[in-house]
């Protein structure tokens, strides 16, 4: 028998990132609008990238002449190391040659640093989707001046949900990572889906007065942020006799079923446990098996003859 808590929650996707510009510059090119499905590194929008191809020309140039400089600067120093030698040059003179040499290594290294960043923000002049999912939102249209930070799109990873559900604080403290949870949405067609709880928010909400747990599900086919959704929460799995919820009659000493012994109605008091939609199940009274009334029991008495006209087990 399974022991379960019902509970009415939202579908969110997992990821819902905001995708904004790195670089400075004019939109010349937009290539998608709100709900076109995108592919992870797919092109999104181009900024204007003149200036920065401009920078990048630039900034090569400006490492290519460090470089003869430092490749005359070596050829120099091998020089004056040989005059060195045989005492032509001083000892200061060849120390102003090596320290020379040693600024144009870190103006040479500036200098490639230099062309990294701006072959990055050249890079960046095109904005790509981060993961795959529907744009929701844009922000950006032909011709917008933006800057670094100013928000182009929102995008829906909506191949993986998560699913938020409200219980009730009174079973806050039975609720735990890893439980089963059944899932639908509150609609005829909707797919099923079954996940596990891997995350209870660890307060209760004021209004609500419930605790809600968190479910990650790979979205089953149709599925979308915003919709709403049936959750039974498993809580228990028991092995127990169970009865139609008709079979248990209240009686003035309590609970009794009555079991269909040959053409008799024998009463039998009974001890009752956990109550769902349909059935309840039985903790004392009776072994499993027995044959018990259902429809129309509530008019039985201990010994009361009857006509089976079917049996339900």
């Amino acid at each position: 028998m399974l022991v379960t808590e019902t509970a009415v929650g939202r579908v969110e996707a997992k990821a819902r990132p905001v995708v904004a510009a790195e670089v400075a510059g004019q939109v010349v090119d937009v290539l998608v609008d709100v709900g076109a499905r995108v592919k992870q590194g797919e092109r999104l929008l181009t900024i204007d990238r003149t200036a920065y191809g401009a920078e990048l020309k630039a900034a090569t140039a400006d490492v290519r002449r460090i470089e003869a400089q430092l490749e005359n600067q070596e050829r120099l120093l091998k020089r004056y190391q040989d005059l060195s030698q045989d005492d032509f040059v001083s000892k200061t003179q060849l120390e102003d040659i090596e320290a020379s040499k040693r600024v144009l290594i870190q103006q040479l290294e500036a200098a490639r640093a230099r062309v990294e960043i701006v072959a990055r923000n050249l890079d960046k002049t095109d904005v790509v989707a981060p993961v795959d999912g529907e744009v929701v939102v844009r922000e950006v249209s032909v011709g917008d001046y933006v800057r670094p930070g100013t928000a182009l799109f929102e995008i829906t990873a909506a191949d993986l949900l998560q699913i938020i559900l409200p219980y009730p604080e009174v079973i806050a403290d039975r609720l735990s990572p890893g439980q089963r949870v059944l899932l639908r949405l509150n609609r005829e067609d909707s797919v099923e889906a079954e996940g596990v709880v891997t995350e209870i928010r660890p307060t209760i909400d004021a209004r609500s007065l419930s605790a809600d747990i968190i479910v990650e599900v790979t979205n089953p086919g149709g599925w979308k942020p915003g919709a709403s959704v049936d959750g039974t929460l498993i809580l228990e799995e028991r092995t127990s006799v169970v009865v139609p919820d008709v079979a248990v009659v209240q009686r003035p000493k309590g609970a009794v079923v009555y079991l269909i012994e040959g053409d008799k109605a024998v009463q039998r008091y009974v001890k009752t446990g956990v109550w769902t939609q349909d059935e309840i199940e039985i903790t004392e009274g009776l072994e499993g098996g027995e044959t018990v009334a259902t429809f129309g029991a509530y008019y039985l008495t201990d010994g009361a003859p009857v006509r089976v006209k079917e049996a339900i087990r």
